[in-house]
């Protein structure tokens, strides 16, 4: 680049300053990934002086130098996912933001790299131990990747040596991909507002963000490290945390695992509109929607089908836990039983009800967590051994379906100039199931049918029924 002596040794003395806020490993890449946002400023037209004080190192701050590292038990959801996987899957989400302009890649990347400081839980890996894994953070710099692929692919081995999560980017899109392990949805959107509002810093867009952007290069907030989990308590007694086996979809399995996206931009008013002539929610105008289009491709089959809705325990408990803090409740119908859509909506709607009642939900969770208190003092590997064929198939049988409605991410009153809309995307793990993935911001909300079934029946089905 063409510029004065004294602004190149201005340069240089900022890549100097690196040698001490990176350790040996992390330096090279750290430079090189500091060099290409520098010339993507100085062909914008900035000036070096400007350049200086948005790269600062202090934005790096010790995360980089691997003077210390952090160790943290799995919780609850993370022992289940381990449980039931085998050693090359590692399942995972992804959420992901659309901006009104293109992404920046090179500023992109340095949000990345400063964010990462400020919530530890996802610089985490599993490691094996003895007796049980556990999650450790590391120093490797995030890199930032071109997305193109077909979401939520597991992590190779040599990939989870090194990270459990990855962000994409794609024109106006921010993709993050997380491990089920480190975090759910609530937390890896915390994650991801926070790089929104970096990226926004280093792109000098004046947005004025809400509180739930947490600023990056402000202290790490240690409660949001806990699990919270163990702080549930419950006396209360449940002889039976199982629901019923549900139908499977009539479908031959796929040799090739096909997995089809099918998404839908609906407009919230619209939405609440037609959910409001049935007295109902929109979570429960959803439910309806998938049982009669799972009716309508099980060919005249009987018995019971269970769709997964996961409830968001933060919003019974003070937590700001960016950790696993979800649980699953389960709505089910008898196949025989699905005739007009008023008996319907009224069974979902005091099934939704009384399933995510926080007391029911307690028992499980308390019950959860004696029995994996219990199981800690039998190594992972052997418990693993025993339980994993019946797990897998408790798992497979527990639903045909999931809907997962994270709610409104944003109401856009602040943000709408910079942000488009939100998305959350689930791929089904097994053959011949359903997810429907929901997102809302400000007046989008983004509806993702995720489908493993042979053929495109079911989606069709869904989507005309939404539509309907």
């Amino acid at each position: 680049m063409n510029i004065s002596d004294k602004d190149r040794a201005d340069l240089s003395a900022l890549l100097s300053r690196l040698d001490n806020a990176t350790n040996q490993e992390n330096n090279i890449q750290i430079k090189e990934k500091y060099l290409e946002a520098i010339n993507c400023y100085l062909r914008q037209g900035l000036s070096v002086s400007k350049i200086l004080k948005l790269l600062d190192v202090k934005y790096l701050g010790d995360h980089y130098c691997g003077s210390h590292k952090r160790r943290y038990e799995l919780d609850n959801t993370a022992v289940g996912y381990l449980l039931g996987l085998s050693a090359n899957d590692m399942t995972m989400f992804r959420v992901s933001v659309t901006l009104k302009e293109d992404v920046i890649p090179q500023l992109l990347q340095m949000a990345l790299i400063f964010a990462e400081k400020r919530f530890p839980i996802f610089s985490c890996i599993i490691k094996d131990s003895i007796m049980w894994p556990y999650m450790e953070t590391n120093v490797n710099v995030p890199l930032l990747r071109k997305d193109g692929n077909f979401p939520c692919v597991s992590l190779t081995e040599q990939e989870r040596k090194n990270r459990s999560y990855t962000v994409f980017y794609q024109a106006k899109t921010i993709s993050m991909e997380v491990s089920h392990a480190i975090t759910d949805a609530s937390g890896a959107l915390t994650y991801l507002k926070s790089i929104v509002r970096e990226y926004a810093r280093l792109t000098e867009a004046e947005v004025q963000f809400p509180e739930t952007y947490i600023d990056c290069n402000s202290d790490i907030d240690e409660r949001e490290n806990e699990d919270e989990y163990k702080k549930v308590v419950s006396h209360e007694k449940r002889r039976n945390l199982l629901s019923p086996p549900s139908q499977q979809i009539a479908d031959s399995p796929d040799e090739h695992k096909t997995k089809r996206i099918n998404s839908i931009t609906a407009d919230l008013n619209k939405l609440k509109v037609l959910a409001k002539e049935k007295g109902v929610t929109i979570s429960t105008y959803l439910l309806a929607k998938m049982f009669l289009s799972i009716k309508e491709v099980m060919d005249g089959k009987k018995g019971i089908i269970n769709i997964q809705v996961p409830v968001n325990m933060r919003k019974f408990y003070n937590s700001a836990t960016i950790r696993n803090f979800s649980m699953f409740s389960f709505i089910s119908e008898k196949l025989e039983m699905i005739k007009d859509e008023k008996t319907l909506y009224e069974s979902i709607s005091c099934q939704l009800k009384k399933s995510s009642d926080k007391n029911t939900l307690d028992v499980t969770i308390s019950k959860t967590t004696k029995l994996m208190k219990l199981a800690s003092y039998v190594p992972f590997n052997l418990i693993k051994h025993m339980l994993k064929p019946i797990y897998k198939k408790l798992d497979y049988n527990a639903a045909v379906a999931i809907l997962s409605n994270i709610g409104t991410v944003d109401n856009g009153e602040k943000t709408s100039d910079f942000i488009d809309y939100y998305d959350f995307i689930i791929i089904p793990i097994y053959d011949n199931k359903m997810y429907c993935t929901v997102a809302t911001y400000a007046n989008k909300v983004r509806i993702n049918i995720a489908t493993s079934t042979k053929t495109k029946e079911l989606e069709a089905i869904m989507i005309k029924n939404l539509l309907d």
